[in-house]
């Protein structure tokens, strides 16, 4: 009968079945490089960003110590909070903080045994490291002369001109 006719499934759908499976196979293995890349990118900047946070965040705990250095020789120097207080300038401080610290500032009310101190540690390009400090004459020796009232790390970039806002919510009915 018709001995020279064959099915023609049988060799063309394995060929058409390997080539559909590799292109899949190449497809996803793309898509995983591609996906591992971008996660490598993200976790990278994420970890600098860190590390320059913890870095400012090492400068301005190293500012505070060396405050409360030189607030304990100024105790040990002056017995009475008045005179402890009127002899806190920012020339005593300046010399002993570290370089990147910066708008160190001491603010005191007059008549009143009240001081704060505040400076700013940047943290990259855009973003700055705030501390506030309370100063306090200690009552006893377990107390501290130091009282954090700002630890605070803010983005000081603002939109430039050609940057527009996104309105993604329209309130009108």
């Amino acid at each position: 009968m018709n001995k020279g006719k064959r099915p023609i499934l049988n060799t063309g759908f394995s060929s058409v079945l390997l080539v559909f499976i590799t292109i899949c196979l190449v497809t996803f293995a793309t898509l995983s490089v591609l996906t591992a890349h971008s996660d490598y990118k993200l976790s990278t900047k994420y970890g600098d960003k860190t590390s320059s946070y913890y870095s400012a965040d090492k400068t301005a705990r190293e500012a505070m110590s060396a405050i409360d250095h030189t607030l304990f020789s100024l105790y040990t120097d002056h017995k009475d909070s008045a005179s402890f207080y009127n002899s806190i300038s920012e020339e005593l401080f300046l010399d002993s903080l570290p370089d990147s610290v910066s708008d160190f500032a001491i603010s005191a009310d007059s008549g009143k045994d009240d001081v704060d101190i505040s400076y700013q540690v940047p943290v990259s390009e855009v973003q700055t490291l705030y501390v506030s400090l309370k100063v306090s004459y200690p009552v006893s020796e377990k107390d501290t002369f130091l009282t954090i009232t700002r630890w605070q790390s803010q983005t000081d970039h603002a939109l430039d001109e050609t940057e527009q806002p996104m309105h993604l919510y329209n309130d009108r009915e």
